[in-house]
């Protein structure tokens, strides 16, 4: 999808045969880091242009793309499609290539982010470009949270889990203190994003964070979101090696 050439001549074909058709769902597999070109899918052409500009090609890598159709029974080629649903990994400068999304797919309601590179990022900032997505209904971050950092949180540690870990199980118990931090950050992102409805949470972390070492838990599960309150519910599963 990111670099090689996708010809869409199927697509009107396709839309008029399936006049009900909804959405049409792209998925790169590749993991590809090669640089994007011109050729790319026309859909997300004009967000690959604004990241060539600022050098920001080779930050990202789209792994999902959802079209969806604006009127059904529509005839038209491309004006009738809107990118409603974007999934990728992020290496560097998070906050201005959400922008960029932003400004490009007003009509995304679902948005998922992978953080490749351990980069601290400040909660408030990450509120505020994740605000401008104005469609934003469900948010699937990966590996993101233990990245947030905020000036309030001292204020609460150390962290007490909500389960109880027998002691020999030390990594499993640095992923429930991890758990309580996830719940009061994801807390402070919901209350910022009046329009969010669920998130789909994927951390991990290990008991040697600088080496990725001595083994690994994660957190994994989907969380609701409550209408007015921004109130988070809903349970992880946690899951890690015994040591």
């Amino acid at each position: 999808m990111n670099r090689h050439p996708i010809l869409l001549e199927w697509l009107p074909r396709l839309a008029s045969t399936h006049p009900h058709l909804k959405n049409v769902i792209f998925v790169d597999m590749s993991n590809s880091k090669m640089q994007y070109t011109s050729d790319t899918i026309p859909f997300i052409l004009p967000f690959i242009e604004k990241s060539l500009q600022q050098g920001l090609d080779t930050t990202f890598n789209i792994t999902r793309l959802v079209i969806s159709r604006t009127q059904c029974g529509s005839l038209s080629a491309t004006m009738e499609w809107r990118v409603t649903e974007l999934i990728m990994n992020v290496q560097s400068s998070l906050f201005i290539i959400l922008s960029l999304a932003a400004s490009c797919f007003p009509y995304i309601h679902t948005l998922g982010v992978g953080i490749l590179r351990k980069i601290r990022y400040n909660v408030d900032e990450l509120v505020a470009v994740l605000a401008s997505f104005r469609s934003l209904r469900v948010l699937k971050p990966a590996r993101l949270f233990k990245n947030l950092r905020s000036p309030d949180e001292k204020v609460h540690l150390p962290w007490k889990p909500f389960r109880h870990i027998d002691k020999i199980h030390r990594v499993r118990r640095l992923g429930a203190r991890a758990e309580v931090r996830l719940y009061w950050y994801m807390s402070l992102v919901s209350k910022g994003l009046p329009s969010l409805e669920a998130v789909y949470v994927e951390e991990v972390g290990y008991g040697n964070e600088k080496f990725r070492s001595q083994g690994y838990w994660s957190l994994q599960g989907w969380l609701s979101v409550g209408d007015a309150t921004g109130d988070v519910t809903g349970s992880l599963e946690l899951r890690g090696t015994p040591r």
